[in-house]
């Protein structure tokens, strides 16, 4: 092998502002050593796993490769399985657990759902590129546009108010990105006091809306009590709008430096639903999951022991030769885009947010390409440092508005 990184880099939360030397060493490993012992300083040593065939393989098997106790690559430290019990969130869950919790948001994140709030979406994107367009001609669109429209949209869904968009920016943002414990512990309790009123309020009077869901949902015949509640809140917050906003950076970015699929797209906007496919098979967000082997097993023919952990390489997958075709080459037209494992293989954790997603992609750009005239980079992208999350989280681009 000839590449510099080696699969530690993985462990380092500033390794993905470097995405093409990332992809350029999984590619390799992928093609020489799909599964591979990785085991440094500050992190559990694990497998990683980066051919797609393995990795949908492992999905369909969730009672041998569990998510406890952590689908996250860990610190050196193995978490505690007993004192975070009241703080698991529903990625940490398993088997009929999983699937009990995972019931009380489920419905509203079905492709039915998203056809009735389809016209709000489509309202809310209109808004976004009408705040782009009033803020031109140099914007950041990472900032005004793909970092307020998902989260906006998810808002929506919960039920919670517009006005409290800038609170809700700053929970998600400190409890992801900011390592200060005391100011993450302080925006934790600002947390639960917003919820708990969010609670009192639907379960005084139900709004039809999600929280109202969650909040008069049981689980083995129990109302959910807190923090399990704002736990809840927080993941349909937090993967509602991270992961869709850095598809988003990195789609436009590569249309900008694609200008010929940009403009087919504006020529065929038809063509905008592949094109999104295409747009997250790239991207991968969520670069990562993580199982635990609760049996001695075999992958590609390695042997596994309990215990073990493996990472799924899902950036990997995502450009697995034997499945794309030419996959380091971004390609709005690309047949079987839709195979991607953006999302998660096709187990039962797959992303419950989807079909939403989907949608939100597919109305933004729609949107975006057909009311922004010429477009172009005003300065360089900023990319978010993270083990798990990853993706442009700053891009500034200079513009002009179409002609009527």
């Amino acid at each position: 092998m000839t590449i510099t990184l080696t699969p530690r880099a993985l462990a380092d939360r500033s390794a993905w502002t470097q995405p093409e030397a990332m992809f350029e060493m999984l590619g390799e490993y992928r093609r020489n050593e799909p599964v591979v012992w990785v085991e440094g300083s500050g992190f559990l040593p694990f497998w990683l796993v980066t051919r797609y065939h393995d990795i949908m393989e492992i999905e369909r098997q969730p009672e041998l490769f569990t998510n406890r106790p952590g689908p996250i690559l860990a610190d050196a430290e193995p978490p505690d399985e007993t004192a975070q019990e009241d703080l698991k969130p529903l990625p940490h869950r398993d088997g009929e657990d999983h699937r009990v919790y995972r019931a009380l948001a489920q419905g509203w994140f079905k492709y039915s759902t998203m056809q009735q709030v389809e016209q709000h979406a489509t309202e809310l994107a209109r808004e976004s590129v009408d705040e782009l367009l009033a803020g031109g001609p140099e914007v950041d669109f990472a900032r005004v546009v793909a970092g307020r429209y998902p989260l906006r949209m998810i808002m929506s869904i919960l039920g919670l108010p517009d006005q409290d968009y800038d609170l809700m920016h700053r929970f998600t943002q400190i409890m992801v990105w900011d390592k200060d414990p005391d100011e993450a512990y302080r925006n934790w309790l600002e947390c639960l006091a917003y919820f708990d009123k969010v609670t009192a309020s639907r379960r005084k009077t139900p709004t039809g809306d999600l929280a109202s869901a969650i909040s008069n949902g049981t689980v083995y015949g129990k109302l959910l009590e807190e923090p399990e509640l704002t736990t809840y809140y927080m993941l349909i917050a937090d993967a509602g709008y991270e992961t869709t906003s850095f598809a988003m950076n990195g789609g436009l970015f590569e249309l900008l430096r694609h200008p010929e699929q940009l403009e087919l797209l504006r020529r065929e906007p038809e063509r905008i639903p592949n094109a999104v496919e295409e747009m997250l098979r790239w991207t991968s967000p969520a670069r990562h999951f993580m199982r635990t082997a609760q049996a001695d097993t075999e992958v590609s023919g390695v042997r596994v022991r309990k215990g073990d952990r493996l990472m799924l390489s899902y950036a990997a997958a995502n450009r697995d030769e034997q499945v794309f075709t030419d996959p380091e080459r971004f390609d709005v037209t690309r047949e079987g885009a839709g195979k991607h494992v953006a999302f998660g293989g096709r187990g039962p954790h797959h992303c419950l947010g989807a079909p939403l997603t989907r949608m939100e992609m597919r109305l933004l750009f729609a949107e975006f390409l057909g009311r922004v005239g010429e477009i172009e980079l005003a300065g360089e992208p900023r990319i978010a440092e993270s083990v798990f999350l990853s993706g442009i989280n700053s891009l500034p681009i200079r513009f002009a508005a179409k002609a009527a």
